[in-house]
């Protein structure tokens, strides 16, 4: 095997010699562009030429020597040789031109008149194409073939970690129950942004080599919107899985908060992905979440039992895991951010010396004080430093220098990588969002002075900008996608968004296809830098896979395109109040969003497409013409925002002002005529249809719509029936205490959560420990305490004991996890909030012994609940008092 510094020399010779003439050949047939159009034809193929042989010079002068290199670099040498003869042909015709002068040229064009001379003559012309192909088609297996190398390296990486981490060996069935995010999706987004050497300050320096060894190793990341959090953390999940290659019988899992996800924002989801990624690397049969699918899989886990699940992970492992977390802050405040910093708090309590983490975020006065970090704290890496500023500078290099649509401003990449540079002020964001207008810039160097100039000062800046782009007679279409997408639960495909934006809103809002926009490159052009469209794969089953990995059939019209916000601040700088308030903005005030009015319009979209579902053609792609004749029972491919609409229509409409007129469409869906109500509850769950469904009580409790309740509290428990409500005309009976195969309606409010219409059916007179459903202990019937228990909502619970509820084994062990402690001293207390133990032959005693307390079966034992949050040193608080009396007789 050759040397492979040797062999590269080599080769770097060929090409300067390709550069060279090339270069010249271009600059001697641009004179004569405009003479004929087959001159054009080739001076736009020397150009790609030029393109290609620049891109191998960069890929071989950067390359680093190393051994295993030498099998490749001696196949890219092979190819970059049999180029010689065609790019020795191509210096040879560039020395024959520079043998005639210009004033030759032109004095024999006098001369033959239209006859053209040598240079241009169509043979000649012929002869050069031909050594071009021929010098291009073997430079383009060289560059190829070293991209590749390159790529696979990295590729090589990320497979061996996404490969690690998929869930493989878990069942289908507990993957199916424990319903974990796709974390690998966010993984491989924040990677396709990064380039060489991104983030090798950080992952080479000793902070990060310290958390790979220390015991209970703790680092937050904080930095601004924009700085490059997420693409950081790639590389550092990259690295840490090399070291995992290294050191056998470690565990990786990481998890990516994101904005524009509902199911990637709450506690429950992180720690879901977590225990599966860490599951799916372990050998054993018997492991922690199958003990918990087994104990568990009528419903779903409580955040405190996937705790107690990933506790008991860790100590699985031989040696150390490593749990990474990036953009905490996406997780909203005020709603489920809480539950994020109370369980990372608790895992960093556990004190596991073998267990590291890693997270990031902005710098949020609530993530701070949970972290419990101080400005000084050396566990704080700012991403505001002078390596930021080398990231962004190798950024925009290798961006101007390997993006086609840059090489206009080739012998200006210098003036324009300081000009970034400088104004990023360590925003990678803010460079990205320039890129866009350098390509639009006209080519000459007063335009390129004059952009460069006017660059914006700062992302909202910068994003005024692009809203003010937006066509006027677009803006309607660009203020809905853009409202529609800030308050989407979940990721939209382009044909979901494409369809809800063309609902007319009104007093009656209903789909008009006329509206409806065709393609992904109408989106992008109405939201120019506003918003991302991702290209994804799915298998039948609607799992993301990898296209190579699948037979040809089965990835027909499984190709489909995301689209969503571009960035956390842009969706930060809508909602903000900086639009309405500066002066700077007043033009864009419409472009503003308010999250209530948001979500009344994606509700009112919603329930238009669940009452008049809209006929759709199927899906087209490449494939489709030919699937549909060859391949046997093939059925097109079709996409319908009413699944979006079927799913998601209640959590928008709770969002809704009081006053919305989507009422009316609610209405409309429970009372109307025709199938609708039907429709949706098959579309929610498949097992479902109109003999068997629960009543529309029970729906009402179960998704928490008070105002269908009143109605059917009003019409239902009248003597009379209702022949019409609202100008609706369906009703039936309602009755409070039905039990069905799901349950009672008290106990759908109560492992909802749903508090109001708790109180209401109590009111109502609903039977409180009415049993039914599956919501008991072990898949069995239970009663609605029970139900509230599994639910994991504390205030629940409470309303049903001071009610009357009578709890056993699964209420008790509901309240000691939440932080219940027992006392035999407070047995003499007369708490309003007294219960008896529902069985004779409780566990109870037992439970309440494990936790410490002394049975004496003639007197009472009470349970005092403190929520964590105000214990003091003692651990509790006298804040509130859950007493249990606990009658046992001896067996």
């Amino acid at each position: 095997m050759a040397d492979p510094l040797s062999v590269a020399g080599s080769a770097v010779g060929i090409v300067s010699l390709g550069l060279t003439a090339a270069q010249g050949l271009i600059q001697y047939y641009q004179a004569y562009r405009g003479q004929s159009e087959d001159v054009a034809h080739t001076t736009t193929k020397l150009e790609h030429l030029l393109d290609l042989l620049e891109n191998l010079q960069i890929l071989l002068s950067s390359r680093k020597s190393d051994a295993k290199d030498g099998d490749l670099l001696d196949k890219v040498n092979s190819y970059v040789e049999d180029s010689y003869e065609p790019i020795q042909e191509l210096e040879e015709q560039l020395n024959k031109l520079r043998k005639t002068s210009d004033r030759d040229v032109i004095a024999s064009l006098h001369s033959f008149g239209r006859r053209l001379v040598y240079p241009l003559r169509k043979s000649t012309l012929q002869k050069l194409e031909a050594d071009i192909d021929d010098s291009m088609q073997v430079i383009s297996l060289a560059l190829q073939l070293l991209q590749n190398g390159d790529l696979n390296r990295v590729q090589d990486d990320v497979a061996a970690l996404l490969k690690l981490v998929e869930a493989a060996s878990v069942s289908s069935e507990v993957r199916s129950w424990i319903n974990a995010p796709d974390a690998s999706i966010n993984f491989n987004e924040a990677a396709r942004k990064k380039h060489t050497g991104t983030g090798s300050w950080f992952v080479e320096g000793s902070q990060f080599q310290d958390w790979l060894v220390k015991p209970a190793s703790f680092l937050w990341i904080v930095g601004f919107a924009g700085c490059g959090k997420s693409v950081l953390m790639t590389t550092i999940i990259e690295h840490t899985q090399r070291h995992h290659q290294l050191k056998q019988g470690i565990g990786i899992a990481f998890f990516f908060c994101t904005f524009n996800d509902e199911t990637k924002q709450h506690c429950s989801a992180m720690l879901r992905s977590i225990i599966l990624q860490l599951s799916s690397q372990l050998d054993q049969r018997d492991s922690p979440l199958s003990r918990l699918w087994r104990r568990s899989k009528s419903h779903s886990p409580t955040d405190q039992t996937l705790l107690e699940c990933l506790h008991q992970l860790v100590h699985c492992f031989k040696d150390d895991v490593y749990i990474l977390i990036d953009a905490l802050d996406e997780s909203p405040s005020g709603t489920y951010r809480d539950g994020v910093l109370d369980a990372l708090a608790e895992i960093r309590d556990w004190g596991e010396p073998r267990l590291h983490l890693i997270v990031s975020s902005r710098d949020c006065s609530d993530i701070r004080s949970s972290l419990l970090i101080t400005s000084s704290d050396e566990t704080m890496i700012k991403m505001r430093n002078e390596s930021i500023d080398k990231d962004i500078n190798n950024f925009v290099s290798q961006h101007l220098r390997t993006h086609q649509r840059f090489r206009k401003w080739k012998d200006y990449y210098d003036q324009i990588e300081a000009a970034l540079v400088d104004g990023a002020q360590g925003v990678f964001r803010w460079v990205e969002c320039q890129f866009t207008a350098l390509a639009r810039c006209p080519t000459s160097e007063y335009n390129l002075k004059r952009t460069l100039q006017s660059l914006p000062k700062s992302l909202d800046e910068t994003y005024a900008r692009m809203l003010r782009d937006v066509d006027p007679s677009y803006r309607e279409d660009a203020q809905r996608a853009l409202n529609l997408l800030c308050c989407a639960r979940r990721p939209l495909q382009v044909e979901e968004l494409m369809q809800a934006i063309a609902v007319e809103m009104g007093d009656s809002p209903k789909y008009n296809s006329e509206r409806q926009l065709k393609s992904s490159e109408d989106l992008q052009q109405i939201c120019a830098g506003l918003i991302d469209i991702d290209i994804r794969f799915t298998d039948r089953s609607g799992r993301g896979m990898k296209e190579l990995d699948l037979p040809f059939s089965t990835i027909i019209d499984n190709r489909y395109e995301v689209v969503r916000i571009a960035h956390f601040s842009v969706q930060e700088f809508l909602k903000s109040d900086r639009i309405q308030k500066s002066k700077d903005f007043q033009d864009l005030v419409g472009f503003h969003v308010s999250m209530q009015d948001a979500n009344d319009q994606m509700a009112g979209t919603c329930l238009a497409f669940l009452l008049e579902p809209p006929i759709l053609k199927p899906k087209s792609s490449r494939y489709s013409s030919f699937a549909s004749k060859y391949l046997v029972n093939y059925t097109p491919a079709y996409i319908s925002f009413e699944d979006y609409a079927a799913h998601c229509w209640v959590d928008h409409f709770d969002e809704c002002s009081s006053s919305s007129s989507t009422r009316v469409q609610v209405f409309r869906l429970f009372f109307g005529e025709g199938d609708a109500f039907e429709k949706w509850i098959s579309r929610r769950s498949h097992k479902i249809d109109s003999k068997t469904r629960p009543s529309l009580l029970y729906y009402a409790s179960y998704f928490g719509l008070t105002p269908i309740f009143d109605a059917l509290v009003d019409i239902g428990l009248s003597k009379e029936l209702a022949a019409t409500y609202n100008g609706c005309i369906r009703a039936e009976p309602v009755f409070l205490n039905e039990v069905t195969s799901y349950g009672t309606a008290l106990q759908a409010a109560s492992v909802n959560r749903h508090i109001e219409i708790m109180k209401l059916l109590l009111k109502e007179g609903a039977d409180i420990n009415q049993e039914g459903g599956y919501l008991g202990s072990n898949g069995y019937p239970g009663t609605a305490v029970e139900a509230a228990s599994l639910g994991g909502c504390l205030e629940a619970v409470q309303l049903l004991i001071e009610k009357g509820a009578r709890i056993n084994e699964v209420v008790v062990r509901f309240l000691i996890k939440k932080g219940a402690y027992v006392d035999q001293e407070a047995g003499h207390h007369k708490t309003p909030l007294r219960a008896r133990s529902e069985h004779r032959r409780s566990d109870i005693p037992q439970l309440l012994l494990k936790e410490g307390a002394k049975i004496n079966y003639e007197t009472d034992v009470a349970i005092s609940f403190q929520p964590k949050s105000r214990w003091d040193t003692r651990g509790c608080a006298n804040i509130s008092q859950i007493g249990v009396q606990a009658e046992q007789g001896p067996a």
